[in-house]
């Protein structure tokens, strides 16, 4: 069942994960945020991925505002995104998810 639900995870943040970055207007959802920062592909932006994630999220040393501002730094967000509560609550959600489910 894991494998199964990775491998969707995987799949749904394909497309995602591979657009320019020059097209943040086009928003990624607060899934594919948390995605992206599990698999790694932020810690060019100082966010590390796997179990690093894991580990600071659970600590309280990365929060969701941070992978929300390293996705922003990255140029896959817009500024805007950092104040929308909403956004950043479920980021927080689905950091959770990935911590409690791996």
């Amino acid at each position: 069942m894991k494998r199964i639900a990775s491998s969707l995870m995987v799949l749904a943040l394909s497309v995602a994960a591979f657009a320019p970055a020059a097209q943040a207007e086009s928003k990624l959802s607060s899934f594919n945020v948390a995605t992206l920062a599990y698999q790694g592909r932020l810690t060019d932006n100082g966010i590390p991925g796997y179990g690093s994630l894991e580990a600071g999220v659970n600590s309280g040393t990365i929060t969701a505002e941070d992978v929300v501002q390293a996705a922003i730094d990255s140029g896959r967000l817009t500024e805007t995104t950092l104040q929308d509560t909403e956004f950043v609550t479920a980021v927080e959600r689905h950091l959770q998810n990935l911590v409690e489910h791996n």
